[in-house]
């Protein structure tokens, strides 16, 4: 079943700042059903530009054509507020979106809300509401993987600047979160945002050297590339292949119900210590370009581990360590 996708302004903003002038045609090839908001949408973003674009038009302008906009009752959404808690409740705009996305999925449909708000990832659970949420950058990552292929490499490059953008974000408020309940929310996310193996190897690449990286990429995810890529990587899939433990140790939390933070938190360090030690000692007799490819095709998979440490560090009550976690995730980010 094809998602029905419910996007809030922050997504929007984000896409209006750092998208290229082909968005609007990439979205409609790979979301035909188009995007699903709400009047209040409309109103945060009608100033907001494109910046990349020639002239910057008006984002909401070019995006009519491919937006269902939907009426929500003010007595809905205060029901909702209602229900989840006044103070609890998100803002007017946001709770609009909440309706809308549980409208749908009351139609049958899987609905994800594209967000990057974590009260309303919380407050959607706390009332089952019965869709998923995602951030922005997740959303363009997915779009990557089901569009068509010439819009892969265009989705693939603005979710990373998204990511980026989400990681200088948090990592600018580090002080001020307090995120006791969000530690499974996040683990679950990073799980869920993990590459998925593609089965085909893609047709159009720039250069031999994305070809590797996407061959040992889909090598560690559990995948079999081409025999003439494997053979090209010389030792390079066996020295990356510690880094799926970070994985199996991510898995590990979200199936516990319950974790010591400290004791978990340690047991992150000492394993990714492990395992960077280890690639590390195998890619050091390797030239500069080898090391490179290796590097690009884990970042992932570090990226995931050192936020997952940002948030236990955090819980730990060691700040310091959650701002160099969350770092040192985000010059990972840049590489996927």
């Amino acid at each position: 079943m094809p998602t029905t996708w419910v996007v809030d302004s922050n997504c929007f903003i984000h896409m209006g700042s750092m998208a290229q002038n082909n968005l609007i045609e990439d979205l409609s090839k790979s979301i035909p059903e188009g995007i699903f908001v709400t009047p209040g949408v409309h109103k945060e973003i009608k100033t907001v530009r494109f910046q990349r674009w020639k002239n910057k038009p008006n984002l909401l302008d070019k995006m009519l054509p491919i937006l269902t906009t939907i009426n929500i009752d003010d007595e809905q959404i205060r029901g909702l507020a209602t229900q989840i808690g006044e103070r609890a409740a998100p803002q007017d705009v946001d709770l609009s979106l909440m309706v809308l996305a549980s409208k749908l999925a009351r139609e049958g449909r899987d609905v994800t809300l594209v967000t990057d708000d974590f009260k309303m990832t919380t407050t959607s659970q706390k009332v089952n509401l019965g869709f998923s949420t995602c951030p922005p950058s997740t959303f363009l990552q997915r779009l990557s993987e089901i569009g068509p292929n010439a819009c892969k490499s265009r989705f693939r490059s603005l979710s990373r600047r998204t990511r980026a953008a989400e990681m200088r974000y948090a990592i600018s408020r580090v002080n001020e979160y307090d995120i006791q309940a969000k530690l499974t929310w996040m683990v679950d996310s990073l799980i869920d945002s993990k590459p998925q193996i593609k089965h085909q190897e893609p047709v159009n690449e720039k250069s031999s050297e994305q070809k590797l990286i996407r061959a040992l990429r889909k090598f560690l995810l559990g995948g079999e590339p081409k025999k003439s890529h494997m053979k090209k990587l010389l030792g390079l899939p066996e020295i990356c292949l510690p880094v799926k433990e970070l994985d199996e140790y991510l898995q590990q939390i979200s199936n516990n119900s319950s974790v010591v933070v400290s004791d978990t938190y340690a047991d992150g360090i000492e394993k990714i210590s492990s395992v960077l030690e280890r690639i590390g000692i195998g890619l050091a007799p390797l030239n500069e370009d080898m090391a490179e490819i290796a590097h690009r095709a884990i970042a992932g998979h570090i990226y995931r581990m050192e936020t997952c440490l940002a948030m236990l560090a955090k819980l730990n009550g060691n700040l310091m360590s959650a701002r160099l976690h969350l770092s040192r995730a985000l010059h990972h980010a840049t590489l996927i």
